[in-house]
This record gives C-alpha cells, sequence and structure tokens, in this order.
C-alpha cells in the first residue's frame, strides 16, 4: 500500500513538471492529475483539476465553434473537449454535493448544461441536478430555521432581530 502510494506521488509530481512546459490547453495532463489525485482520495485536489478541464474545454469549444464555420476538420476536434468537459463536470458537482466541496451552486451550474445535452454523461448529470437542487431547498429550509430559533425575522424578506 505503501509503495503504491509513493508511485502515484511521483507519477503526480512528474505530471506536474509535464504540465509546467506543456500547452496552456493541455486537458490530457490535468485529467491524469485529477484521476492520480483521486486515486489517493484528494478529492479536492483531484476536483480543481477537473476545474481545470472544464474552463479550458469552454475556450476551446469557443475558438472551434468559430473556426468550424470555415471548415469542417473543427467539427471533429470538437468533440474530445465535450467529453472531457462533461465528466470533468460530473466529477466537481459530485465532489460538491457529496464529498465536501460545498459550493452547490456551482454544482449545479456544472452539471445544468450537461444535462441538457446528448453526452454519455447527460443521465448522471440530471440525476444529479435533482440531487443538487433537493439539497439547496434543503440547506435554505435549514438556514431559514435556524434564523427563526435565533430570533431573526426572514419573511419579510429583511432581517431584524425580534426583541422581548
Amino acid at each position: 500500500m505503501e509503495r503504491t502510494h509513493v508511485r502515484l506521488r511521483e507519477a503526480i509530481n512528474c505530471f506536474k513538471r509535464a504540465l509546467l512546459g506543456a500547452d496552456v490547453n493541455e486537458i490530457t495532463i490535468n485529467l491524469k492529475l485529477a484521476k492520480l489525485h483521486d486515486e489517493l482520495g484528494e478529492h479536492a485536489e483531484a476536483a480543481a483539476y477537473h476545474g481545470r478541464v472544464i474552463d479550458i474545454s469552454r475556450s476551446t469549444s469557443k475558438r472551434i465553434h468559430f473556426l468550424s464555420t470555415l471548415t469542417s476538420y473543427f467539427r471533429t476536434s470538437l468533440v474530445k473537449p465535450i467529453v472531457d468537459y462533461a465528466r470533468s463536470s460530473v466529477y466537481v458537482a459530485r465532489y460538491h454535493l457529496e464529498q465536501g466541496g460545498g459550493d452547490l451552486n456551482l454544482a449545479l451550474r456544472c452539471v445544468d448544461k450537461v444535462a441538457g445535452s446528448n453526452s454519455e454523461e447527460a443521465d448522471t448529470a440530471a440525476d444529479l441536478t435533482k440531487k443538487i437542487r433537493t439539497a439547496i431547498l434543503a440547506s435554505r429550509a435549514q438556514e431559514k430555521a435556524n434564523a427563526t430559533a435565533s430570533g431573526v425575522r426572514t419573511d419579510s424578506g429583511t432581517s431584524e432581530t425580534l426583541s422581548s
């Protein structure tokens, strides 16, 4: 077990060095780093690398979409960033919903577009969207209950301390 851990750390260091000299739009190395961190149980780090993949995919997709009007070659090269975008979006959403990330609004933004797409991850994203919306509603209800318990009025749209 210890030997595997050391090897994963060495691989992470190697990929980080490779990333330093790579193109700013490099997706593959970021995905490999995300996978390695996930295998080590370092979900926050894995989610951060998946976040980079999302950002790169978005910027690449915009450029490719613009260029695709010029030639059909770019249409076929758009498929890979979309697949990576969908998978990374689902990972980041799961991290925030299930593994302590806690940013439910970001999680919802990540899976909202994927849920409405025809990607392989669409069904998973749709299920996550429902769970995230339920969690957001539960969080709001808890905040309201806490505010009521502490004597803060929230039903009028403004907060004010109730005096006795």
